[in-house]
């Protein structure tokens, strides 16, 4: 029973966070994006791992859900983090409608968990917690009105001990 309380609440999160998502996205002129937004959720290589985890105490296997996710869904940082075969991790630059869909899946999580919090308020809490390649994090700082003019890629937080060098191509490379 208490199973099945935890699936009925994870559904019920989903169809609401979808439907914030819809409407953002439907607003930022990406509908289509927002209709097929995270329907990986409810595939069962995720969504029982995600009732489990958020709404029965956690799930051993969460880590591999979340990562499928993240694979999945182009709107996810964690996407444009390229591993290599030799293991050198570069960082690439989010398209914008990508990163307009993360804006927006942002926004619309926050609506449902923590409503009294701006987005701005959460990025400022969060953004050194993300790799993202100067020029997405150049849009979001834009985007959110902040006026800085230091770009960093990835903070200590995110990536241990790593170090960054920006190649002559411009790709963003991650050393650990």
């Amino acid at each position: 029973m208490k199973s099945l309380v935890a699936y009925w609440k994870a559904i019920s999160y989903l169809v609401r966070h979808k439907w914030h998502i819809f409407w953002l996205c439907w607003k930022t002129g990406i509908p289509w994006l927002g209709l097929l937004h995270d329907w990986s959720k409810f595939l069962p290589s995720e969504f029982f791992t995600y009732a489990q985890q958020f709404h029965n105490g956690g799930d051993l296997n969460f880590n591999t859900a979340q990562l499928l996710h993240h694979h999945r869904n182009k709107h996810h940082w964690q996407w444009w983090i390229l591993v290599t075969d030799k293991g050198e991790e570069i960082v690439l630059p989010m398209p914008d409608k990508y990163r307009r869909e993360m804006l927006c899946d942002w926004k619309a999580a926050l609506c449902i968990q923590h409503p009294k919090m701006t987005i701005r308020d959460w990025y400022a809490v969060h953004e050194q917690d993300m790799c993202l390649h100067p020029q997405t994090r150049k849009w979001l700082n834009r985007e959110l009105g902040f006026r800085n003019t230091e770009y960093v890629v990835c903070s200590t937080t995110a990536l241990g001990r790593a170090g960054l060098i920006v190649a002559d191509d411009g790709k963003v490379y991650i050393s650990r």
